[in-house]
């Protein structure tokens, strides 16, 4: 079975030097408004949580807001890491990119799992943690790889993009856009050119 929080990256070989030995000064606007949001998407997460647990849904409006957030962390991560190298828009629009997170909205939302998320959620943080820290590094010898041969290998962008992959699902579960827990399912059909970032909830059929 897919897992319900679909990530899938688009693949660039050849990668420019200028802009990766400047990425930390060029994702810093980004770095900093992605905390902003991240802020705002945890307020609001705050309001889906007290909904669900009274109604048993997610406020559609909270719910986009939070999909549009993590579309948007997404792309800055990638970015900031060295998986894509296109500079990111502001925007938490479906505009195009080699990004692209999509959520399906679940039929129906579990209280009980809502109600514990939190605890729930502390052994794929643990993970995230570590994977997270394999990503840092990862990114400081893609660093160094693509300074000497303006190119990023594809096993290693492949790695790469499991940690980006598990993150936006672990996100999502804990932002409450899913009760499906977080997992490793690869996506089936990945690596089109023009990939675009569409972090959004999906109507399920009734």
């Amino acid at each position: 079975m897919d897992h319900p929080v679909h990530v899938r990256i688009e693949y660039r070989e050849r990668r420019s030097r200028l802009t990766a030995a400047l990425r930390f000064f060029l994702a810093l606007p980004h770095l900093v408004a992605a905390l902003a949001v991240g802020l705002a998407a945890t307020a609001a997460v705050a309001a889906a949580w007290v909904s669900i647990l009274a109604t048993g849904r997610s406020p559609r409006p909270l719910a986009g807001f939070v999909a549009g957030a993590l579309r948007y962390t997404a792309r800055v991560g990638c970015y900031w890491l060295l998986v894509t190298d296109g500079f990111p828009s502001f925007s938490q629009s479906r505009a195009g990119g080699p990004v692209d997170v999509s959520v399906e909205e679940p039929a129906a939302r579990s209280r009980l799992t809502t109600l514990c998320r939190l605890p729930l959620a502390v052994p794929a943080l643990v993970l995230l943690y570590f994977l997270q820290v394999f990503a840092l590094l990862a990114s400081f010898v893609a660093w160094w790889t693509i300074l000497i041969t303006a190119r990023m290998p594809s096993g290693m962008f492949e790695v790469m993009e499991v940690c980006q992959r598990f993150q936006a699902r672990v996100w999502a579960y804990l932002w409450l856009l899913t009760d499906a827990y977080p997992w490793f399912q690869e996506e089936r059909g990945s690596g089109p050119a023009g990939w675009g970032i569409q972090a959004e909830i999906r109507p399920s059929p009734e």
